[in-house]
């Protein structure tokens, strides 16, 4: 705290104060990103940081972990067969859905959201997807879960269009 109050920074210090900061890895990704960072920070500076670069490594280091997610977040949407575009969607859509950064809602808030997507699913198959799939809780989701779920939204609403167009018109049955 004394190089705080003076106005500098001793290196060693960056990691604690950044813990302060919620700056904390949560994924392998992010700790080897955070390490080459640090190393990084530390060979630009002489054992001392300003205010000024600490500043600069915080915003480095939050930048840096909103990077790493979204990479993660688009390798996910990848491995659920969604291109790019269709990711950033999700995310637009993610974001209008959880504007209180809750990570909860409910039914019909998820409902009005993947119908926004475009995806005509009834309330009760969407009911059942998500009693499925819900495994902390109603309603609480981050954004992997909400595009796992629109997947098993869109699977299903493909499963009732096939079904549907294998009924034969009314009056010409068997």
């Amino acid at each position: 705290e004394e190089g705080i109050v003076s106005g500098v920074m001793v290196v060693r210090e960056l990691g604690p104060f950044l813990a302060e900061l919620d700056l904390i890895p949560s994924t392998s990704a992010q700790r080897e990103r955070l390490a080459i960072l640090m190393e990084e920070v530390g060979a630009e500076a002489s054992g001392q940081l300003t205010l000024l670069e600490v500043q600069r490594a915080a915003q480095r280091v939050a930048e840096l972990y909103l990077r790493v997610s979204r990479e993660e977040e688009n390798e996910w949407g990848r491995s659920l067969n969604f291109a790019r575009p269709e990711v950033y969607q999700l995310r637009s859509a993610f974001e209008a859905l959880d504007q209180k950064d809750a990570e909860e809602w409910d039914e019909d808030e998820i409902y009005r959201t993947v119908r926004k997507l475009g995806l005509r699913i009834v309330m009760s198959s969407l009911r059942r997807i998500l009693h499925d799939t819900d495994d902390d809780g109603p309603g609480s989701h981050g954004f992997m879960a909400f595009v796992k779920l629109v997947r098993l939204v869109d699977e299903e609403v493909r499963q009732h269009e096939n079904d549907q167009s294998r009924v034969p018109p009314a009056g010409r049955g068997p």
